[in-house]
This record gives C-alpha cells, sequence and structure tokens, in this order.
C-alpha cells in the first residue's frame, strides 16, 4: 500500500505538469501563428504606402524635369504645357510697420 501511495504521490503532479506544458506550447503556436500573419500583414501594408510615396516623388519629378526644359528659373517666365507664359503675381513693398519702443 505504502508503494501504490508514493507512486501516486509522484505521477499524479507529474502528468499535470506534462498536461499543462502541452497546453501551454499548443497555445504558444497560436500566438506565433497570429503574430506572423499580423507581421505578414503589416509588411504588405507597408509597401504598399512606400509604393505611393515612390509614385508621388516620381511625379513630382517630372513636374521638375519638364519645368527646367521649358526654361523656367533661368531669366524666363514659366511657362503653362500649353507653352502659354504663366501670370505671376507680383507684389510691391510696402512701408515699414517698425514699432519705437522708448524708455
Amino acid at each position: 500500500m505504502a508503494g501504490s501511495q508514493t507512486l501516486l504521490t509522484v505521477s499524479i503532479p507529474t502528468l499535470a505538469v506534462l498536461i499543462g506544458i502541452l497546453v501551454n506550447n499548443s497555445r504558444l503556436n497560436d500566438l506565433r501563428a497570429y503574430m506572423d500573419a499580423r507581421f505578414s500583414a503589416m509588411g504588405s501594408y507597408m509597401d504598399a504606402r512606400f509604393d505611393a510615396v515612390d509614385r508621388r516623388f516620381s511625379e513630382m519629378e517630372t513636374l521638375f524635369t519638364e519645368n527646367a526644359a521649358r526654361g523656367a528659373g533661368h531669366g524666363r517666365p514659366p511657362q503653362a504645357p500649353g507653352g502659354k507664359p504663366v501670370a505671376q503675381r507680383v507684389s510691391a513693398p510696402g512701408p515699414s510697420r517698425r514699432r519705437v519702443v522708448c524708455c
């Protein structure tokens, strides 16, 4: 009786610990799969964002090269795509509005 009682007192907690380890391992695998899915989704989102930024930069580069080809910034007035000069706003210098602080 003493031998079987000792066997039960050792084996039952050991089995409980092993079952707990297996359950936790299963939950960790689920967590890993969830995190992998989230990171892959974030990667595709970031790729789409970088593609949009690259597209905008290429559009700006095209505009700058077109303006440079038309002579904008070289002493000639900038031109619209039809070749007509673009009206520029000229602001006249206004009177100085300095405050004089005394004493």
